[in-house]
């Protein structure tokens, strides 16, 4: 199961954030070993979560960086029609 983190200086301003830094993040707010990869990609971290339980709580929670919390979505935000749906409300599942 995958969630998915935006990144750049447009979007969050956490910079350049590598995966050791974002995993040792992620293992603080759910606990090690509920997270088997985490995979840059295009605008987007892809990251794998073992469990249902713990990718709940990173999508509520979102991830504190740097003293900034960052919105982790259970979806990829940038597929098309997700971002509007999330500017406007309209899908609170997003």
């Amino acid at each position: 199961m995958q969630v998915f983190l935006r990144y750049g200086s447009k979007v969050n301003d956490i910079g350049n954030i590598n995966g050791y830094v974002l995993g040792k993040k992620i293992t603080e707010n759910i606990g090690s070993g509920n997270c088997n990869c985490i995979q840059p990609v295009k605008g987007l971290w892809r990251i794998y979560i073992t469990n249902e339980q713990a990718k709940a709580e990173l999508v509520k929670k979102g991830l504190n960086v740097d003293g900034k919390n960052i919105r982790v979505y259970p979806t990829n935000p940038l597929r098309t029609g997700t971002l509007a749906a999330i500017a406007d409300g309209s899908d609170e599942n997003i």
